[in-house]
């Protein structure tokens, strides 16, 4: 369900790519990201999953309003809204996928994937030992990399909070349900002062933008996650 943030990397909320040093200049050495991320293992689950209590995990209907629940579980919908919040900018991003949770879940976080899922996606590299993803999406000549700290301590819910480099303090609560044998998964995300941080150009297309980009991950992802399990259902 990362996809909810990662899916941003392909919208214009990133900077624009430096223009490469003149011949024989000395680079500005980075500051140093978290660890050394390398393109490999995905985060297992918790030795012993639980499901999250109910301080942690809110209720389905205090994220979705009754017709936006019935349209993405009976219609088999997207459901895809943004909004800013003043200076903060907001989303929720909500999915059915028809698979089990137990099946769906280690899919969605199979960082592996993430790429395949959009082409704006340039680096999505997990390393298990920081449980950090570092992420660098490109698009347009706009830019963003970022290092992405995950939290999967519940089975059911999954926090996603950039902490460093572009637009850092973002975060991404995923929460999911089992829904009579399909997977249900709700993201609610956040970004405290986004319009602080974004260009002024680039505030102002980034919530329809953010809409259409996240519809379109997230679709690609869930019918990736179908078909895979159609496969596997048929051997």
């Amino acid at each position: 369900m990362l996809l909810a943030c990662a899916g941003l990397a392909a919208a214009p909320a990133a900077k624009k790519k430096a223009a490469p040093l003149p011949q024989g200049a000395a680079a500005k050495a980075p500051s140093a990201p978290l660890a050394t991320a390398s393109p490999s293992p995905t985060p297992s689950a918790p030795a012993t999953p639980s499901s999250a209590p109910s301080d942690v995990k809110p209720p389905l209907e205090q994220l979705l309003k009754p017709k936006s629940i019935n349209k993405v579980v009976e219609d088999y919908d997207i459901i895809t809204n943004s909004q800013w919040n003043d200076d903060d900018f907001a989303f929720v991003n909500a999915v059915l996928v028809r698979t089990p949770l137990d099946y769906a879940r280690p899919q969605m976080m199979d960082f592996t994937l993430y790429p395949k899922m959009s082409s704006a996606i340039k680096k999505f590299d997990y390393d298990p030992a920081t449980k950090t993803i570092e992420m660098i999406g490109e698009t347009h000549g706009l830019r963003m990399h970022s290092w992405v700290k995950v939290d999967q301590q519940y089975w059911d819910v999954i926090r996603y909070t950039i902490v460093r480099g572009d637009m850092t303090g973002f975060k991404v609560d995923a929460y999911l349900w089992d829904k009579s044998g399909r997977t249900l998964a709700v993201a609610k995300g956040e970004l405290p002062h986004a319009k602080q941080m974004l260009p002024t150009l680039v505030a102002l297309v980034f919530k329809p933008v953010s809409e259409i980009v996240l519809g379109v991950a997230t679709k690609n992802f869930r019918g990736y996650i179908e078909e895979e399990y159609k496969k596997q259902k048929a051997r």
